[in-house]
């Protein structure tokens, strides 16, 4: 009867290869490039509130999403580039783009706060990954 019901799969998904432990190092750099373009296009994706200076964007979602399908290291590179790609393409939520745009303007926290981000939620993704797999081995059987 327990197992008619079960969060686990026996199949896996498509974007687990995208994890930094099975991948090959061509799939690590094709999905931290991606991850970092996903990022800048989210970025694009912005509305403004009246009186208040930082857009909203949907680059929260994509520094999360690349801490969680590539994990810490890959999501912290993904980010890592999208900053340095900011240095030389407009890629930010304004218009500018270099160093005197990144350090200067209002968000320039949340900016560089996004390799770290990234690096936590893939830390804590593969962490609760692994206590699952803990919790599973010291069940009692039925």
């Amino acid at each position: 009867m327990s197992g008619l019901l079960s969060l686990r799969s026996s199949h896996t998904a498509l974007v687990d290869s995208l994890r930094e432990e099975r991948a090959s190092a061509l799939m690590q750099a094709m999905g931290v490039v991606g991850f970092a373009l996903l990022t800048a296009l989210a970025a694009k994706m912005q509305f403004r509130v009246y009186l208040w200076e930082v857009p909203i964007t949907l680059q929260t979602a994509a520094v999360y999403a690349s801490g969680l399908y590539l994990g810490w290291r890959n999501g912290l590179l993904a980010q890592a580039l999208y900053l340095a790609l900011g240095l030389v393409a407009p890629v930010f939520a304004g218009d500018g783009y270099g160093a005197s745009y990144l350090f200067g303007v209002a968000s320039a926290g949340y900016l560089l706060s996004y390799p770290a981000a990234a690096a936590v939620i893939g830390g804590l993704a593969f962490a609760g990954r692994t206590l699952w797999a803990v919790a599973e081995v010291a069940r009692p059987p039925d």
